[in-house]
Order: structure tokens, then sequence, then C-alpha cells
């Protein structure tokens, strides 16, 4: 006695060749957008962008290569009040007012970094923090 097959069996299944072809032309057509992608990118980090400056800040106290790092207090109601604090990591902290005219001079150590904090909770309210690390150790 013959035994009968099941004609399914025999028949490659349509839906696993739809389903192998469509796979292969989404990764093509995601193959062709990233090199698209790739080449936009490569020329737009290839062109050069020219940065004129229209302020700087008062020298600092210190001559030679002391001037370093710096952060921006923003005024919480009048941002032309704005301070910008930075490092002069030879022998302490100057604040500038967004016109880069020094208004005090902390001297102290000798600072590396400096950054600050908003909303730090201090005797019941809440304040901009400025914090510094100081590279001699000594303060």
């Amino acid at each position: 006695m013959q035994e009968k097959r099941n004609s399914t069996t025999l028949k490659p299944r349509q839906s696993s060749h739809r389903t192998w072809l469509w796979q292969l032309s989404m990764a093509l057509l995601w193959t062709s957008a990233l090199l698209l992608l790739s080449a936009f990118l490569s020329r737009l980090a290839a062109q050069t962008v020219s940065v004129t400056p229209i302020l700087e800040t008062d020298p600092v106290p210190s001559s030679g290569d002391a001037a370093d790092d710096a952060c921006i207090w923003i005024h919480p109601t009048d941002p032309s009040q704005s301070l910008i604090i930075a490092t002069d990591k030879t022998s302490g902290l100057l604040v500038y007012d967004l016109n880069g005219h020094q208004l005090q001079y902390l001297a102290s150590g000798e600072p590396n970094n400096v950054d600050l904090r908003y909303n730090f909770p201090l005797g019941g309210d809440l304040v901009a923090l400025v914090g510094v690390s100081d590279r001699a150790g000594k303060d």
C-alpha cells in the first residue's frame, strides 16, 4: 500500500519565501539609508566653521597660561545679570559680568575646575552652589 503524501510538504512555502524576500529588501533599504547618512555626516564633519569672538574677559591676575576653567551662573529672572565664574589656575577664582569685566577676585590656592549646582538646599532655601577643586591642596 502506498502512502499518500501531503501536497503542502512537497511545495516550497510561499509565505516563507515572501518573508525571506521582505527581510532581504528591508536589509538592503536600511544599508542604503545608513550609507547615505554616513556620506552626509562625513561631509558635514569636514566643514570648517569659523568663530569670531565679540567680547572677552579682562585678563586674569597671573601671567602665562593661567586662565582656565569657567562656568556661567544664569540669573533666575534677568539673564542679562548672569555671571561668568572662572579660575586663574595659579592664584584664585574670578567673577565677571557678561561684558567680561571683573567684578570679584578671590585669591586662594591653585584652583583647577569650577562648577555650579542650582537648587542646592541650604538653611531652608534653595541656592546656587559654586564648587572649585584646588590642585595645590592647600585650601
